[in-house]
């Protein structure tokens, strides 16, 4: 008797149904149907035409009398920023912690051309910082004689004055600190 052999037969292993595509589709189908319902304004005002509250177009009845004026927004306090603003100062004191060394218009420039803050953000933070502006310049020429060396007294106050913004007393102040 001859014996045939049968191959076995592979049974093909079925995928979880969050692997099948048609899943997807209609998961993705209802993310989108769910996301223009809500955005639709489809729900009810809470100011309709038929509401019984008064408002600006139905004024109250009070007997005549006229409708108090709204109280006014409260002012920010005088030193409060706007949120550019803050996000530029928050930027000005980062800059001042990690590399240091910058004049008040040398940080208002990076402010401005480096981070594109506006003139009028980068001003109001700068002046908001509580900056020893001499000390400023006094570790600049400090980096500069670390890094380049070899100036003069007049070539150092010349590149903090010309090269870095700093003011004519900022400049020999910091100069002086170093020596020169």
């Amino acid at each position: 008797m001859a014996t045939t052999l049968e191959e076995p037969k592979t049974v093909a292993a079925k995928k979880p149904f969050y692997k099948k595509v048609w899943f997807w589709l209609i998961v993705g189908l209802v993310v989108i149907i769910a996301a223009t319902s809500s955005n639709s304004g489809g729900g009810e005002s809470s100011t309709s035409a038929n509401s019984s509250s008064p408002t600006a177009e139905q004024p109250a009845d009070n007997g005549g009398a006229p409708a108090p004026a709204p109280a006014p927004a409260p002012a920010p306090a005088p030193d409060a920023g706007t949120v550019s603003q803050e996000s530029a100062l928050d930027k000005a004191e980062q800059y001042l912690d990690v590399m240091g060394g910058f004049s008040h218009d040398g940080l208002i420039q990076q402010l401005t051309v480096g981070d594109g803050f506006s003139t009028e953000d980068a001003t109001w933070a700068v002046d908001n910082l509580n900056v020893d502006w001499n000390a400023q310049a006094a570790e600049k020429a400090e980096q500069y004689q670390d890094t380049i060396g070899g100036f003069s007294r007049s070539s150092m106050i010349q590149q903090l004055t010309v090269g870095d913004g700093f003011t004519q007393a900022e400049a020999e102040h910091g100069t002086s600190a170093l020596g020169l």
